[in-house]
């Protein structure tokens, strides 16, 4: 089969990691994988904005949405990025399980695109390692921190409001962190035109 869309291919390194629980991983190895993360950001981003066929200028929400309704048909009607799910949840949602291709583009890398939009907005937000308890199933991971509210986000372990057949998903997750964000921001929201 012919690759949908580029996975997250870690070097063996950092895969090495992740036979492990992150929340068991030694500082030092979230250190190794928080800076491969790092590394691959700009990559990550530029594959996305090839598929959405969009340079990612503008308005945060109208990025995101614009690569909403690209990503939520590429998901829906493209072979390898979803199959029909088996959960009783998300037959009565009639949502679809997304495979490996799907996971890459619709969670890891729109999560990146939103967390690059918000961090960009915001200049007080960064890139950080989760750490405070174990108990939070991110720790240890590459977070946007410096919310007002005592929020992190991940971008490889959020939940896609509404599925990633919903093109405003990715929205709804920006407007959360941008409700959330400490002072006020570059960008209007689309509503504030």
């Amino acid at each position: 089969m012919i690759e949908p869309y580029p996975l997250w291919n870690p070097p063996e390194y950092v895969s090495n990691l992740l036979v492990k629980d992150n929340r068991e991983w030694t500082l030092r190895e979230a250190k190794t994988f928080y800076a491969w993360f790092i590394s691959i950001i700009n990559e990550r981003l530029t594959i996305l904005s090839t598929l959405c066929q969009d340079d990612m200028t503008g308005n945060p929400f109208d990025i995101l949405y614009r690569c909403g309704k690209i990503v939520s048909s590429t998901i829906v009607e493209k072979e390898g990025f979803s199959r029909p799910s088996t959960s009783p949840l998300e037959k009565v949602r009639h949502e679809l399980a997304l495979t490996e291709y799907g996971i890459a583009l619709a969670q890891y890398d729109m999560g990146l695109l939103i967390a690059n939009l918000i961090i960009m907005q915001y200049p007080s937000l960064h890139w950080g390692i989760a750490g405070d308890t174990k108990k939070y199933f991110y720790h240890h991971h590459p977070v946007v921190q410096g919310f007002v509210y005592p929020i992190e986000f991940d971008p490889l372990r959020y939940n896609i409001p509404g599925g990633a057949i919903n093109p405003c998903a990715w929205v709804q997750a920006y407007e959360y962190l941008w409700n959330a964000a400490p002072e006020p921001p570059y960008a209007k929201k689309v509503d504030d035109k």
